[in-house]
C-alpha cells in the first residue's frame, strides 16, 4: 500500500515538470559565514535555471531533498534543525550585551509543546540560544572591537531521519517560512545522543558529514559537505540519479568552486577548500 501511494505521488510531482522547468544547474552558494564554530564549508546549490520562486516547482525539490537525505543518512545520527525569529536584534548597551527577542506565542512555541507533550524517547531535542563573538576593528577609527551574534534554533536528534518532523519544522521554521536543515553524523564518533549535553554537543560538532537545507517556496537546495568525510563527486552521484527520476535534468555539474580553488572536491584530502574549516571558540548564554 505504501509503494502504492509512494508511486502515485512520484507520478503527481513529475507531472509539473515540462520543457521550461526540468533543467538544474549547480551554483556556488557561498559560505556559512553566520556558522563559524560548525564548520565554515562550502555549499552547493542546485536550483532551476527556470523560476526558483516556482512553489508548484518546489514540492519537486522538497521531494528530491528528502529522498537525498534518506540515501545520504542511512544509518547515521540525523540532526534536524528548526530556527526561531528574532522580532528585536541584539545590541550592546557600554559593556552591557543585551540579547534578542525572539517569537515566545508562535508556531515554533507550538512546535516546541508538542515536542515536550509527545513524550517520545527515539529522538533527543532542546530549545537553545547561543552566540558567537568575533575580535574585529571599528570601520572608521580602525579600533579593536567585539562583535557578537546571537541564534536560536530547535535541534532534534535521531537516529533515522524522521520525515513528519521534518515536515512539522517547515511549517514552524521562522515562523512558517517553509524551510528546514539537516545533518548528519558518523555515529561512531560522536557521543550517544541522549547522553546528557548531548544536544548541544552535536550542534558544536564540526565534524558532521553534510548538512542540507530547502525551502518548500523554492526550487533550490543547499547542500554544505564536510570535504574531509564526502566529496562533491559522491554528493553528485547521490543527488543526480534522484533528480533525474522526477524527470529534471541536471545540465551544469562541474564544481562551481574548480576555478577558484584549483580543485575538484572529488578526494577526502582536499588541502584548498578544506582550509576553510574554521572553528573558532563557542560561547553560550
Amino acid at each position: 500500500m505504501w509503494e502504492k501511494t509512494s508511486l502515485q505521488a512520484t507520478t503527481q510531482l513529475k507531472d509539473i515538470i515540462n520543457e521550461e522547468n526540468r533543467y538544474v544547474a549547480v551554483g556556488q552558494g557561498g559560505k556559512w559565514l553566520p556558522y563559524l564554530t560548525t564548520g565554515n564549508y562550502l555549499n552547493y546549490r542546485f536550483a532551476t535555471t527556470h523560476y526558483v520562486d516556482d512553489w508548484d516547482l518546489a514540492k519537486v525539490f522538497v521531494a528530491v531533498a528528502k529522498e537525498f537525505i534518506g540515501k545520504i543518512s542511512e544509518n547515521r545520527t540525523v540532526m534536524m534543525m528548526a530556527q526561531w525569529q528574532m522580532t528585536e536584534l541584539d545590541y550592546r548597551h557600554k559593556k552591557e550585551w543585551i540579547p534578542p527577542v525572539y517569537v515566545e506565542d508562535g508556531l515554533m512555541q507550538q512546535f516546541k509543546e508538542e515536542l515536550a507533550a509527545s513524550g517520545r524517547r527515539d529522538i533527543a531535542w532542546e530549545d537553545y540560544m547561543w552566540y558567537e563573538e568575533k575580535k574585529t576593528k571599528t570601520l572608521i577609527l580602525k579600533r579593536d572591537t567585539v562583535i557578537r551574534t546571537y541564534y536560536r534554533d530547535t535541534y532534534i536528534l535521531s537516529e533515522k531521519v524522521d520525515y513528519p518532523i521534518i515536515d512539522r519544522i517547515m511549517e514552524c521554521d521562522m515562523e512558517g517560512i517553509g524551510s528546514a536543515g539537516i545533518r548528519t553524523f558518523f555515529r561512531q564518533e560522536e557521543p550517544d545522543i541522549f547522553e546528557e549535553g548531548a544536544v548541544r554537543r552535536y550542534a558544536k560538532s564540526s565534524n558532521y558529514i553534510i548538512q542540507v537545507g530547502f525551502e518548500k517556496k523554492m526550487a533550490a537546495i543547499v547542500i554544505r559537505n564536510n570535504p574531509r568525510h564526502i566529496s562533491y563527486r559522491e554528493i553528485l552521484e547521490t543527488i543526480e540519479p534522484i533528480f533525474n527520476k522526477y524527470g529534471l535534468i541536471l545540465t551544469e555539474k562541474e564544481n562551481p568552486y574548480k576555478e577558484i580553488f584549483d580543485c575538484e572536491g572529488e578526494c577526502h584530502q582536499c588541502t584548498q577548500m578544506c582550509r576553510y574549516n574554521l572553528t573558532p571558540e563557542y560561547r553560550e548564554e
